[in-house]
């Protein structure tokens, strides 16, 4: 027991458990079965100004490693890196940086984090790009330098272009960047809002290109909530739709072959999806009011129908923020460590929001408060935006969503608990410059 102690109150004790961390991440996934889907075509095409295709932060690392076992190890890497330096910062701002690090890295290795790293697809990169933006966030609201703000940045972008409904993130980021900087009257972040300038411009370039993908998208909703409703059917027609009934069965989906080449390259169907029925049986007429009015169209309609839309949101929230299995997309990692770890998210919301409310009365931890109000919202946002705005496969749509919500009550119950003792010897935690000073005293 003496040594025990003696190990967990060492400088290196941080280092163990971070190689723990990894071993057991890289265990439970390299050398099982790798699962590749249709969606998997789409990412290893690579193009920085979209074009139809995927948004390019997955599709440069599959770019990159071209063999998918070398993928799995990439994603397994990354996620290491994303975990491990999450529990370093947290641990930072606590008085118990050891249970702080074993807290957040037993988070991530549950299943429904680390059993993305054996499918070839967005979830496991884009899962760790969330987790490195909170914790940039955090590392940026904490201790203003040229660091921090890079990191942030490089984070920021990445995983603001891992997915279209991302981006609004990086739209609200350089939204509130104006509104400071007009505010205050001041040049202070001008900088800064330039790059988040350039950053929101080249992602608006993205999303204007993302044709096939969306028009897919769209589709999918209407199979899923439109075509089987009557009162919804007669609200689309009464607003331009056209008035097919045969489409309200055609639900299914067809070979490429079945479809009429001309009619597919009007729609840009993505490469490697195989083409809902309502393309062919709609034909051109039916493509081309998907084309110009489709979204347009069903904004109004959520917008109209607000109590509806959130009814939907509702009734999602239990099986894609808590999925009570991973029947929707069966991967086996080696090992399976308990599930109830993840835990249900509204426990993990109320305790979010009781802690971020409680950092209300701590003026050293206002800038962390903020940043964590700001994360939550676009969280909100984005989760209801992947759920309205997509008929299929929403427990994975919603994954990074999920992850993000513990992550954040993680953070908010660290940073609202009594932070570390200046008495305290400054460890592994501390950054490069805190332990110069250290040695100079």
């Amino acid at each position: 027991m003496p040594r025990l102690l003696s190990l967990w109150r060492n400088p290196s004790g941080a280092r163990i458990l971070l190689a723990v961390y990894a071993i057991a991440r890289a265990t439970s996934s390299v050398g099982q079965p790798i699962a590749t889907f249709g969606d998997t075509r789409g990412y290893e095409s690579l193009s920085f100004f979209g074009n139809n295709h995927r948004m390019w932060p997955v599709s440069l690392i599959y770019f990159i490693v071209h063999d998918n076992a070398m993928r799995v190890l990439a994603q397994v890497f990354i996620g290491c890196v994303a975990w491990g330096w999450c529990a370093i910062v947290l641990a930072r701002h606590s008085r118990y940086p050891r249970g702080v690090m074993i807290a957040v890295l037993t988070m991530g290795l549950t299943p429904q984090i680390i059993r993305y790293d054996l499918a070839i697809l967005s979830e496991s990169l884009t899962i760790s790009f969330v987790v490195l933006l909170i914790t940039a966030s955090i590392n940026f609201a904490s201790q203003r330098n040229s660091r921090t703000i890079s990191l942030w940045l490089l984070t920021l972008l990445v995983c603001g272009m891992a997915r279209p409904t991302h981006l609004i993130i990086i739209w609200a980021c350089t939204a509130f960047a104006l509104f400071h900087i007009l505010r205050k009257n001041s040049v202070r972040n001008i900088g800064l809002c330039f790059v988040l300038l350039l950053m929101s411009l080249w992602g608006y370039t993205l999303f204007r290109t993302d044709h096939g993908y969306s028009r897919l998208n769209f589709y999918t909703v209407l199979a899923d909530q439109i075509m089987s409703n009557d009162a919804r059917y007669q609200w689309f027609v009464q607003h331009g739709m056209p008035d097919i009934p045969v489409l309200r069965t055609s639900l299914s989906y067809d070979y490429v072959d079945d479809v009429d080449p001309a009619l597919l390259a009007l729609v840009e169907l993505p490469v490697g999806q195989p083409p809902p029925a309502m393309i062919r049986v709609g034909g051109t007429e039916f493509a081309n009011w998907v084309i110009s009015d489709g979204w347009s169209t069903y904004g109004k309609y959520v917008l109209s129908h607000k109590s509806e839309s959130l009814s939907r949101i509702r009734a999602l929230s239990d099986p894609t923020l808590s999925p009570i299995n991973d029947d929707f997309l069966p991967i086996n990692t080696r090992f399976s460590f308990a599930r109830t770890l993840f835990g249900d998210w509204k426990t993990w919301a109320v305790l979010s929001s009781a802690a971020i409310t409680s950092m209300l009365i701590r003026v050293s931890r206002r800038r962390q408060f903020f940043a964590l109000c700001a994360m939550s919202s676009c969280t909100f946002v984005v989760y209801c935006i992947n759920m309205l705005a997509s008929g299929i496969e929403h427990p994975r749509h919603a994954s990074a969503v999920a992850v993000a919500i513990r992550v954040l009550s993680l953070s908010a119950v660290v940073l609202a608990l009594p932070g570390r003792r200046s008495s305290i010897p400054i460890d592994e935690f501390d950054d490069a410059r805190g332990k110069k000073t250290s040695r100079a005293g």
